[in-house]
């Protein structure tokens, strides 16, 4: 296997050329640029920002999907001819179509729920076939590593100026309500994504990228500020006393030891020196913060507010699913499904208001046709992954970090509703996006491949 490189491959373009509509294209990633980072600086999905027109209601990021859709739309439209239709479209249409669907028919409130599901399927459509199509070019997958790069920064700073000032004061006022209060003795962080799990998922799926940056940084300086930043993601994570992410994060980070260490010797020492560094960081912040974090892990408060509920509502689920096995109750009914069946302990305050399993989640709410077709749809992304991570080079490389990040929210979902929350979901169908485009060139450099053999 050749070193891990982020170079651009030979066989594709930077920009688009004369033949492509530049300013159209440009238009196209500035509108996913900006969606994407509206995601993830501003906790709309969480927050009570709402505004009412008559007897609608919207929030930011709906605003941001409606003003955003005819310029990527029309984009799309033009470079239709660069996707080729097959197996895995059909099961992301029919999975996203039945999602939706079964959620309309399921939905209480119209104007609310109906319109949220809606908005959680155009933002899956539009990052995965924006990307399919963007992604093809370097210059896109450039601008959002980059970004994904700057704003991780900005969050896992935030999240520990939070941390310290015990108060999430730059976004309380429109979370207040809709994320858990701390207990006593500890304060986790959510930063700019408001929830603390949201935030703990977020930092592990884009950990990958900054970790191939340190690597294939030139010099001693730029290796150190990369290690820098890998530290800072680190003690994010830490102070947002999430568990399911942190056993995710152990989990992912020993695999990715152990491949650098066995079957890279160039990457061997390099692998140490940022072993070392973030574990001395992770122990000294342990050690410094002893009382909270302790608190923060293994007191009676923790385990109240992670560990009983979600045993409580797994426990719940099989009554449910047994209800509608094949349909399912429908999008975001799950919970209130289980309430409807039996009413939470009156002594709890606050009750859960998620199930916090992907997999129960997605057999209570989208039913074994709902589950069969997801399961579908994520065969063949990690088919197409597989192939690609195997061709190494650069196409391999890229797909690496995207399959890394993408594997982090099946792990994480045992413990989490991953693809639920806005954030989490939209990395997702983006790393899922790209995924596609680089199988879509990859495909067309074999078809010229052969044509030119057979020529000769």
């Amino acid at each position: 296997m050749q070193k891990m490189t982020l170079k651009r491959p030979p066989q594709m373009d930077e920009m688009p050329g004369a033949d492509d509509n530049r300013r159209l294209y440009l238009a196209a990633l500035s509108m996913i640029a900006m969606l994407f980072s509206t995601t993830m600086l501003y906790p709309g999905t969480l927050s009570g920002d709402e505004i009412w027109f008559g007897p609608v209601k919207i929030n930011l990021v709906g605003m941001m999907l409606v003003i955003s859709f005819p310029f990527i739309a029309a984009f799309l439209w033009q470079a239709r001819k660069k996707i080729s239709p097959g197996y895995l479209d059909l099961f992301i249409i029919l999975t996203i179509s039945y999602v939706t669907v079964r959620g309309l028919i399921a939905a209480r409130q119209a104007n609310e729920t109906g319109l949220l599901i809606v908005a959680y399927a155009g933002y899956a459509l539009v990052f995965y076939y924006g990307m399919a199509v963007l992604g093809q070019w370097w210059s896109s997958i450039k601008t959002l590593f980059m970004i994904t790069i700057a704003i991780g920064v900005i969050v896992a700073g935030y999240a520990l100026v939070e941390y310290y000032a015990t108060s999430n004061f730059l976004f309380e006022g429109i979370i207040e309500g809709r994320v858990p209060e701390p207990g006593w003795g500890y304060h986790r962080s959510g930063s700019s994504l408001g929830h603390p799990v949201v935030l703990g998922l977020f930092l592990v799926q884009i950990a990958p990228l900054f970790i191939v940056c340190y690597y294939r940084a030139r010099g001693r300086m730029a290796r150190i500020a990369w290690m820098a930043s890998i530290i800072l993601l680190a003690l994010a994570l830490e102070v947002t006393f999430t568990r399911g992410a942190w056993i995710t994060a152990s989990i992912l980070a020993a695999a990715g030891i152990s491949w650098a260490l066995w079957r890279h010797r160039e990457l061997r020492r390099t692998t140490v020196m940022l072993v070392i560094a973030v574990g001395l960081s992770i122990l000294l912040f342990t050690v410094f913060n002893a009382e909270t974090v302790s608190s923060g892990t293994f007191s009676k408060a923790r385990r109240h507010e992670s560990v009983t509920p979600r045993l409580y509502m797994w426990s719940k689920t099989p009554g449910v699913f047994l209800e509608n096995p094949l349909f399912g109750a429908g999008m975001m009914r799950g919970v209130d499904e289980i309430y409807r069946l039996e009413a939470p302990p009156e002594k709890w305050t606050n009750p859960p208001s998620a199930i916090d399993n992907l997999y129960l989640m997605m057999l209570v709410e989208q039913g074994i046709l709902g589950s069969l077709l997801a399961g579908a749809a994520l065969v063949l992304i990690v088919r197409q992954g597989i192939r690609l991570i195997r061709s190494g080079a650069a196409y391999g490389a890229v797909a690496l970090i995207l399959g890394i990040s993408m594997s982090a929210v099946f792990i994480d979902g045992f413990t989490f509703d991953t693809m639920l929350n806005w954030p989490n979901m939209v990395i997702f169908w983006m790393s899922a996006g790209l995924l596609r485009a680089l199988a879509e060139l990859k495909k067309r450099d074999s078809v010229i491949l052969m044509e030119k053999t057979l020529d000769e």
